[in-house]
């Protein structure tokens, strides 16, 4: 199952994923994972903001790593942030610069659309063939 959702920023798609990593690095800056909800959207419009975009390049980051260590081998798509053979995340900085405040409802629903991925469990079951 793949657990990696899409982003795309100046004509790139960039991974985003929910790893170990970023949900320690979220608990880290907001108290705990309960917290990201509010951090997303209760908090002044700056700092909703920055929140949001500092989460985006916290997950584009993680998939950006994870796409370099455990999807090398794999083709390219074309529109790839990628860069002599590795994927290039974008930092907060380049992500103010590359989106416009009319997506910030995309940003926040790409956060949660990545964070529940992130989170789902597929679980497989067999019969007894016995009975």
């Amino acid at each position: 199952m793949c657990k990696t959702v899409y982003i795309e920023v100046a004509g790139k798609e960039y991974p985003m994923r929910f790893s170990i990593a970023a949900a320690k690095a979220i608990s880290e800056k907001f108290g705990s994972l309960d917290n990201l909800s509010e951090a997303l959207s209760g908090a002044g419009e700056a700092e909703t903001l920055d929140n949001v975009l500092w989460v985006v390049a916290l997950l584009i980051q993680q998939g950006c790593a994870y796409k370099n260590l455990f999807e090398k081998d794999q083709p390219v798509p074309e529109n790839a942030p990628v860069e002599k053979g590795k994927y290039v995340p974008l930092d907060k900085e380049q992500l103010e610069v590359g989106l416009d405040i009319l997506s910030l409802r995309d940003l926040q629903g790409k956060i949660y659309q990545t964070v529940g991925t992130g989170q789902r469990q597929t679980v497989e079951t067999q019969t007894d063939e016995k009975n």
